[in-house]
């Protein structure tokens, strides 16, 4: 008996397609266009599900941790087998983040052709760059790696060695200065509003490693200080002494130093201190509360005096800030007073 063909939906386009009443497998695709265009947006949906979008801004991270160590060691005496070392590793940095990048592009559905552009180069070169099996291996190790930044022992400890080398532990002789920045740090926090759990989150940390540098007990690299002021709603540049004095640097000289850098450090200093109101911290300085907000932003450099009287009241060390001021000499605000000043 006779059966008429029964039409059907492209699997890719929707379009009806007839079939042959003779028999035979039902066609899934109107043409080999749409068979081939169903096959790349199904390899993109398998990119996309295993692609781990927190790996780059880890590899970022990492990449900007070495980057500081690299500029620590400008000026340093350091041994040439830890600079290749370090050079060697900022290399590996540097190549997972472009495969991270790539692997990222391909998932949202970036051609080899757009790739290669992109790059600069030919999509050959692309592909066997980053499309082979051991660029697949070297993602898929790092992830490995900022998993196990989340996982912790039996002390509540960061388990993860990947961090063993960015935390400083405060010893001794930076152990008020790492009290000082983890104190601003705290002022921010508070100011902010947000838990330790979601701060750790979006910057991409351990719970535990923002526990402890809100401690006081470890000091990060600088770009992780950076990252989380900013995440605070604070300015970096107000926690940059402190984080020096924390790390170990010695106190600023008079060399690329001015007003701005000496009013941001007053800032941090305010906020180490738990960020006293200006009319109360004014009364006690003898000093009026416009001036000291205009000192406070940098508009106004004031005399030794006043700034010696000032850091005791909020509890910072003279000794820190004694370059930052002798670079302000050229200002035609500055006092007259030199460090030397009571």
């Amino acid at each position: 008996m006779f059966e008429p063909p029964h039409p059907t939906g492209c699997a890719y386009c929707g379009r009806l397609i007839m079939h042959d009443s003779r028999g035979g497998r039902r066609r899934d695709y109107c043409d080999p266009i749409c068979r081939r265009r169903a096959q790349r947006k199904r390899d993109r949906e398998r990119r996309a599900a295993r692609v781990d979008r927190t790996v780059r801004r880890s590899i970022a991270c990492d990449l900007a941790v070495r980057a500081q160590e690299v500029l620590a060691c400008e000026g340093a005496s350091v041994p040439l087998a830890a600079l290749l070392k370090l050079a060697v590793q900022v290399g590996e940095d540097a190549v997972c983040l472009a495969a991270a990048a790539v692997d990222e592009a391909r998932a949202e559905g970036a051609s080899w052709s757009e790739v290669a552009a992109a790059a600069r180069m030919s999509e050959a070169v692309a592909r066997a760059r980053w499309g082979g099996v051991k660029t697949a291996a070297l993602l898929a190790s790092r992830s490995a790696q900022l998993r196990s930044r989340d996982r912790y022992d039996g002390t509540g400890e960061a388990a993860a060695p990947v961090f063993d080398m960015a935390l400083l532990p405060a010893v001794a002789r930076n152990r008020r200065a790492a009290e000082a920045l983890a104190k601003a740090l705290g002022a921010l926090h508070l100011r902010c509003g947000r838990s330790e759990a979601s701060v750790a989150e979006q910057a991409g940390l351990p719970p535990a490693v923002v526990s402890l540098v809100l401690q006081g007990t470890h000091v990060p690299p600088w770009p992780v200080i950076y990252m989380l002021a900013d995440l605070l709603k604070g300015d970096p540049a107000d926690l940059r002494l402190l984080w020096e004095r924390a790390w170990g640097r010695p106190a600023p000289t008079a060399a690329s130093q001015g007003p701005s850098a000496l009013a941001a450090a007053l800032r941090g200093a305010h906020l180490a201190a738990g960020g006293p109101e200006i009319p109360m911290l004014s009364a006690q300085v003898d000093a009026g509360p416009e001036e000291l907000a205009l000192i406070f932003a940098g508009r106004v450099v004031p005399s030794w005096a006043l700034l010696a009287g000032t850091l005791d009241q909020l509890g910072a060390d003279r000794d820190d800030f004694r370059g930052l001021w002798a670079a302000c000499q050229d200002s035609g605000d500055v006092g007259h007073e030199g460090p030397g000043a009571s």
